[in-house]
């Protein structure tokens, strides 16, 4: 069976999104033939700079206008007009990944972006594939850019994911609510004790900052706010400026990453993790089984993942700083209170949707 998994480099969850299925559909049956793309790649380069590089600019520099235009395309009259003129736009843009999608013919697309399950939808449409479309939602939360007819299978995060897309009217039969996949290192078994020796850590009440792949929110302040209180692990990803700040506060007790591949292993040695509300952070969170305390989220789809998670009694959102200390102390100060936390998290995640997305994609080429 031929399968491929296309996505889009704009934001690092996507893409981590469709390198776990990637690998774990390779080590679960090596008869399958599978491509991963990123649809970026394959249109013209202006495009893709402008949409990967505009993307970054947004959420950094102009979050509130990330906010209008997320909101403004899911309103139903304003927004189905604006959909519709991005679709065309899209389109003449990715002719070059449309052809190539064309050409292979893949028995299957997997789609961990709406921009690549857009452009199959619409070759479906107009019958110059007949690839199976399985679109997974890499949020808690559905907007309108991720519904297209004739997509076969949604992959939805949660029952609440679910039911924002029935309301959608998208069939119930077609919505798998198996949660969102991540790599396979955020469910295996782990020795916390040997990972704190390998990592320089003590073993005391531990607090991972981490904030995506662009490093940005008010990361400074919430480590000048909690160290000496907590240990801290804090990762700064892509930014340079931050991580050269931190390191050279020496601060006790603070571990001060930049950019890392080793995520799981940092999650597994913390007590707790402060975070944005995106997607897979949100998922590799609840595959660990870390209680979450949410920040910064950028207007859109993170406030949305906020509500969802709200409704399972899942993380908290810092409103500001000042509360930061208090709320840390707390749940360091009552483990009950945190096992509280924790027993929502648990019922929460699923241990095995990557098997279960396996079972989805054999059902779907039967």
């Amino acid at each position: 069976m031929k399968i491929l998994i296309c996505y889009a480099s704009a934001g690092a969850g996507h893409v981590k999104a469709a390198q776990a299925i990637g690998d774990y559909l390779l080590a679960r049956d090596a008869a399958l033939d599978i491509r991963l793309v990123d649809l970026l790649d394959k249109s013209n380069f202006l495009f893709g700079r402008i949409y990967a590089f505009g993307y970054a600019f947004l959420i950094r520099h102009c979050a509130f206008l990330w906010g209008a235009i997320f909101f403004l395309s899911a309103t139903p009259i304003a927004g189905s007009f604006i959909r519709r003129i991005i679709y065309y736009f899209n389109l003449a843009n990715l002719r070059n990944f449309s052809k190539e999608l064309v050409r292979w013919g893949p028995d299957l697309v997997v789609s961990t972006h709406f921009l690549p399950a857009e452009v199959a939808a619409s070759l479906k449409k107009r019958e110059l594939i007949r690839s199976r479309l399985i679109t997974v939602i890499t949020d808690f939360a559905v907007h309108p850019f991720w519904v297209c007819d004739p997509t076969d299978v949604y992959i939805a995060a949660t029952s609440e994911t679910k039911r924002q897309l029935i309301g959608k009217n998208i069939a119930p039969g077609k919505i798998k609510d198996i949660g969102i996949p991540v790599a396979r290192d955020f469910f295996r078994p782990h020795d916390k004790k040997a990972l704190i020796g390998k990592l320089g850590l003590q073993e005391e009440f531990t607090v991972l900052i981490m904030t995506g792949s662009f490093g940005i929110g008010p990361i400074e302040k919430i480590v000048e706010l909690l160290h000496g209180h907590v240990q801290l692990i804090v990762v700064c990803a892509k930014n340079k400026a931050l991580f050269n700040i931190l390191s050279k506060k020496q601060y006790p007790q603070v571990k001060v990453f930049g950019f890392v591949k080793n995520v799981h292993e940092l999650m597994f040695c913390s007590d707790l993790i402060i975070t944005k509300p995106g997607g897979l952070s949100i998922s590799e969170t609840l595959a660990v089984g870390l209680v979450p305390l949410f920040f910064n989220p950028i207007p859109g789809q993170e406030h949305a993942n906020v509500q969802v998670l709200s409704l399972f009694r899942v993380g908290t959102l810092l409103k500001n700083t000042t509360d930061i200390v208090r709320i840390v102390r707390d749940l360091k100060d009552n483990p009950q209170k945190l096992a509280q936390q924790l027993e929502s998290v648990k019922r929460l995640k699923n241990n095995n949707v990557l098997e279960d997305l396996y079972h989805v994609i054999r059902e779907s080429s039967a």
